[in-house]
């Protein structure tokens, strides 16, 4: 899904405008809660658009992401900002952050079972005392098998979800993209979901409190309704 076929194609039919989506919502949620962001990072960050977002608020932001490709446009878009190509789980640095993000249901693509629990590890090592962990994930509770989604992107483009159940907690993914009804792109990808017991008892287990818990932040509006927002902190 990473590669440079996809990356082609990101920012023309309509990814990048759901990072936005979610850049202003939790921008205002934080805005609204008193919070003081001064370093972002951006876990699985893509083509740079979140860093960016937070970048023109005043932020030192930085993005981290295994994806090659990815981390090339978005040093060509950014030039401002510091974007490592590294495998998130192992990522680390001397800076602690103010907020962290990874979002579009990256977690999902952690697909061994003990990924969450180092994932929430690596960023309990990263993060401020005080600071924001903001995530979304797709939960069992909520997809729906082998039952097409549409997200309508424009006037001229569709793109179509099917999520078959593969057992033990893994989905394939499928994807495809249509612009003026012919299928210009498709891809296929395994990925992990999760119970939102497990979320919770992952969370709880490595220090972390819910502040936030519901199927979007803000008015954004999702692509799909088969996500579950979660704004996070570390325990008091």
């Amino acid at each position: 899904m990473y590669t440079s076929d996809f990356v082609s194609i990101y920012e023309q039919y309509g990814w990048n405008d759901f990072a936005l989506q979610i850049g202003e919502a939790l921008y205002s949620y934080l805005s609204q809660s008193k919070a003081s962001i001064h370093h972002h990072l951006d876990l699985c960050s893509g083509t740079g658009v979140l860093c960016h977002f937070f970048y023109t608020k005043g932020c030192v932001t930085k993005g981290v992401d295994l994806s090659l490709a990815m981390i090339e446009l978005a040093k060509s878009k950014y030039k401002e900002i510091d974007f490592v190509c590294s495998d998130v789980l192992d990522y680390h640095d001397d800076q602690h952050y103010d907020l962290i993000t990874c979002t579009c249901d990256s977690l999902n693509h952690f697909t061994n079972q003990d990924d969450l629990k180092r994932l929430l590890k690596r960023v309990s090592s990263l993060l401020n005392e005080t600071g924001y962990f903001v995530f979304d994930v797709i939960l069992k509770e909520t997809v729906q098998f082998d039952l097409p989604l549409f997200s309508v992107r424009s006037e001229d483009t569709l793109v179509k979800y099917l999520i078959h159940d593969l057992g033990h907690s893994l989905i394939q993914l499928n994807i495809q993209v249509f612009f003026n009804e012919k299928l210009i792109f498709e891809n296929q990808l395994v990925e992990r979901i999760y119970s939102l017991e497990e979320i919770k008892m992952n969370l709880e287990q490595n220090g972390f409190q819910i502040e936030l818990m519901d199927d979007k932040i803000g008015k954004e509006e999702q692509r799909v309704n088969n996500k579950m927002f979660f704004i996070v902190r570390k325990k008091i």
